[in-house]
């Protein structure tokens, strides 16, 4: 069976780590360009800019919440 993970876990803490193959690393650098792109495009409308960067950086953590290995949950530090 395949590994269909794209990011590791968080260690410790919650959530995602970094990716661990290129649809993670292709992922990130997508919402880079986006936020980048948004950014440049509305530098002087920062209320607008920041309406249009929410939707795909919630897609994006929805994305890594669903392809991270292990799931989200709390990894606490060693020996807790």
């Amino acid at each position: 069976m395949t590994d269909k993970s794209w990011f590791n876990p968080s260690r410790p803490g919650y959530g995602t780590g970094f990716p661990h193959n290129w649809k993670g690393w292709a992922a990130m650098a997508v919402l880079a360009a986006i936020v980048a792109l948004i950014a440049w495009q509305f530098h002087d409308n920062e209320p607008l800019a920041v309406a249009l960067i929410l939707p795909p950086l919630v897609a994006f953590i929805l994305v890594a919440r669903a392809k991270t290995r292990g799931g989200w949950k709390w990894r606490g530090r060693q020996g807790e």
